[in-house]
């Protein structure tokens, strides 16, 4: 159990942190400023209080990410254009109508039977705010 000073020290990271759920990007974002903010204010050992914090911060960031931001290492260009467009809902045709691409093109992209272009690969990254050298493979 903690001590009331412990007790009060985590209500006052609570207090000006907030942690919770992170569902937009934008959350996201704000969350990655604020544990980047924590991990700032901390000595080489932080105390307790603020390991939990950031622990649960952390915990909270990569729950977003495992659930809206692709894994890529190892991941083939057209699997993170897949694992993309079906966290979006999987709608082919309109993100085949955000690249300006048929909606044939993209199902062959996501098959990996047409290689994706540097074009597309910058078409994929504004479309998925993501760095368009994820879509190229530099073998």
């Amino acid at each position: 159990m903690m001590t009331p000073a412990l007790d009060d020290a985590y209500a006052a990271l609570l207090a000006t942190s907030r942690p919770r759920i992170i569902r937009t990007e934008l959350e996201y974002r704000a969350a990655l400023k604020n544990a980047d903010k924590l991990m700032r204010g901390c000595d080489a050992a932080p105390s307790a209080d603020l390991g939990a914090m950031l622990d649960l911060c952390a915990l909270l960031i990569m729950k977003y990410e495992d659930e809206h931001r692709p894994t890529t290492l190892g991941a083939e260009p057209h699997e993170i254009v897949g694992h993309l467009l079906q966290a979006r809902g999987g709608e082919t045709t309109a993100l085949a109508d955000d690249l300006e691409m048929s909606t044939e093109d993209v199902s062959r992209i996501i098959s990996a039977s047409q290689p994706i272009t540097v074009e597309t690969a910058r078409a994929l990254g504004r479309c998925f705010s993501l760095p368009p050298s994820l879509f190229i493979r530099l073998d």
